[in-house]
């Protein structure tokens, strides 16, 4: 969840951003975002503080900087969906996320 969904703000575009890239976090560590972290609580602690999931061992780096960029608290900073597929088929393309993805 979002930190501005967090704070009560509605469902966005941006907010599906930030979640979307904790799927990718998900689906390349087998593991839930802030998996470290014991119970709700500790994990909108870590939101609410600047706290980002860890890197996956297996997640190329140019793809981590994609994801990364929608945890931007400034929503505006955000990818949107058209903007993350073009540069996730710009980076498949340029052959930088190897046979991890795609």
């Amino acid at each position: 969840m979002s930190p501005e969904q967090l704070d009560g703000s509605p469902c966005t575009v941006s907010g599906d951003m930030w979640a979307a890239s904790c799927v990718f976090i998900e689906m390349f560590s087998g593991r839930l975002p802030y998996h470290e972290r014991r119970g709700v609580s500790a994990v909108i602690a870590a939101i609410r503080s600047g706290q980002r999931p860890m890197k996956p061992t297996r997640l190329p780096e140019e793809l981590w900087r994609l994801v990364s960029t929608n945890w931007d608290f400034d929503t505006q900073r955000r990818l949107t969906a058209r903007s993350m597929l073009n540069r996730l088929w710009s980076l498949r393309g340029e052959d930088k996320l190897g046979e991890s993805i795609f």
